[in-house]
């Protein structure tokens, strides 16, 4: 394995290499196994994996309308075959199955492959590869998927596709390392950095060099500690020398220096003449003596995420299980949550929602996931959970919506109160963009993240999960699941399993001006909060 970034697609004789990326960095190969079981063949990368670089394996079914991966019946014998392929060979624990299984031409004799589909074959694989004792540890990372490409057979465009393959192959035991595929939109500098976006509906999304970016981003949040390999890079059109090859390798170090999930190569695609599709950079001096020159300042990837192990995490997938809040059937939420909600006057305007479990078929991961129900009715209620933060501490919160429909402008949110407290109208809650059919991002029953942040406050800090329908419909239901909470400093902890923490409120004359957990300290806003308070009554009353 390299620490360097530096990397070549179909990298050529390990001489040859070295003149290029003297040891530093890493080569990417692809295979055509086949699917005959009874095959024993492997392949030696020792020659180049001995000089110091890292080995990258990238093994398909076949090329084209063979399919990268075969048709399901033959997901076994292709399994099989991957095994026995790793079992032979030597010098290479990273292994990636299949090429962009979303794209039209990697599909077998035409049929598609659907992300479920992939999944199924993805884990038989790894499971192969894993049950070989010398690669029991072996890194083996999903398809990279074809950016920028909408799949009309299934009318699905590559970052729903994305997901989706994540979410199945998660359930399925999960993997060990991401795959990536991101180009530049021509040969300029500016083509690295720039916010080139995609057209609408899909606007919300990179069209560029920084759609790796937005692949990360829909990674679940048990794969965001995984490295990720970038093993296809280029211009989108024949390699011109710019100065492009070393930008981008600068911001993939400054990536990793500013915390992102760490990118430990880049790999220009590519140094096979034989491929003949106008991306081979080998015969272009000015190309190779540019990486050469971006190889020489030796950039790497960091061992450890930015700032050690300081930084804190905690998932809730809702699996602990729900229970009727109060007894009320209708409030029935996740174990340490509490229901909340506006309640209105009038008939069938804010009534109090239903919180329930979503159904099976509306859980993004594992088996629980919270549903926030109306019918007939306008609603704008949440469930909030308390943890602890320390005080100064910037807090981030993500968590996954879906909806099924696009009724009545049903809109979601997930919000932070930095103060710990526990009203749905308080002004010191930071919320997230709104999620609905209005978003840049709305499909109807796709997940979709969304993130808060804000300063702790205090020790406490509150997240709300908030559903708000402003037209009556039949009926519509939000979905949530699989919230992350993280910070940098000390170990967050839910409240006390004996119930929520306490909170203190400060009233005057009837009128709330401060909320706070107990023990939490004293926020250093109460006594400016009670003078001002208090003045404001004196004048009212006309007292001196």
């Amino acid at each position: 394995m390299s620490e360097y970034l530096y990397a070549i697609h179909d990298p050529p004789e390990p001489d040859r290499l070295d003149q290029i990326l003297a040891g530093r960095g890493w080569g990417v190969w692809t295979h055509e196994l086949g699917a005959d079981p009874a095959n024993q063949t492997g392949y030696n990368y020792q020659p180049w994996a001995e000089r110091g670089y890292g080995i990258i394996a990238r093994l398909n079914y076949g090329y084209g309308a063979a399919g990268t991966i075969p048709t399901p019946a033959r997901y076994p014998d292709f399994a099989a075959r991957v095994g026995n392929f790793v079992a032979a060979s030597q010098g290479c624990k990273i292994w990636i199955i299949g090429n962009e299984t979303n794209y039209g031409v990697e599909r077998p004799g035409g049929e598609i492959i659907r992300a479920a589909e992939y999944a199924a074959c993805f884990k038989l694989c790894r499971d192969e590869i894993h049950s070989r004792v010398e690669h029991a540890d072996d890194q083996v990372a999903p398809s990279p998927v074809a950016p920028y490409y909408l799949d009309t057979a299934q009318s699905l465009p590559w970052f729903v596709y994305w997901g989706e393959m994540l979410r199945e192959i998660e359930a399925r035991g999960g993997c060990d390392a991401l795959a990536l595929h991101t180009y530049a939109r021509g040969p300029g500098v500016g083509a690295v950095g720039a916010d080139d976006r995609m057209g609408a509906p899909y606007q919300a999304w990179h069209n560029g060099f920084r759609w790796f970016e937005d692949a990360l981003a829909l990674v679940p949040a048990t794969m965001r500690s995984l490295p990720a390999y970038i093993t296809e890079y280029d211009q989108l059109q024949a390699w011109e020398a710019t100065g492009q090859i070393g930008a981008a390798y600068a911001y993939i170090d400054d990536w990793n220096l500013k915390g992102g999930q760490i990118v430990r190569c880049l790999a220009l695609y590519h140094a096979d003449r034989n491929r003949g599709d106008g991306y081979y950079f080998g015969d272009r001096a000015g190309v190779v003596a540019e990486l050469a020159a971006a190889a020489a300042v030796g950039l790497k990837w960091p061992a450890t995420p930015v700032g050690g192990n300081e930084m804190t995490q905690i998932v809730d997938g809702f699996e602990n299980g729900f229970a009727p809040f109060g007894g009320i059937g209708e409030l029935t939420v996740p174990e340490g949550w509490t229901p909340v909600w506006a309640q209105g006057t009038e008939a069938g305007v804010l009534v109090r929602p239903e919180f329930k479990p979503a159904g099976a078929p509306q859980v993004r991961s594992g088996v629980g996931a919270v549903a926030i129900h109306s019918s007939y009715a306008t609603i704008d209620g949440a469930i909030y959970r308390q943890f602890e933060a320390p005080r100064g501490a910037a807090v981030t919160v993500h968590v996954w919506m879906m909806k099924e429909g696009a009724e009545g402008g049903h809109a979601m949110q997930i919000g932070i109160d930095p103060t710990g407290g526990v009203q749905l109208t308080s002004q010191a809650i930071v919320w997230s963009e709104w999620y609905s059919e209005y978003a840049s991002d709305w499909s109807a029953r796709a997940w979709r993240e969304r993130t808060a942040t804000a300063i702790a406050a205090s020790n406490v800090i509150t997240v709300y999960l908030r559903s708000k329908l402003d037209q009556a419909v039949a009926g519509s239901h939000a979905h949530f699941d699989d919230l992350m909470l993280e910070y940098e400093a000390g170990a967050p902890q839910p409240p006390p399993a004996t119930g929520a923490v306490p909170v203190v409120r400060l009233y005057v004359d009837e009128r709330l001006v401060w909320e706070g957990a107990v023990g939490v300290g004293v926020d250093p806003r109460v006594g400016q909060l009670m003078d001002t308070a208090l003045a404001d009554l004196t004048e009212a009353r006309g007292m001196v």
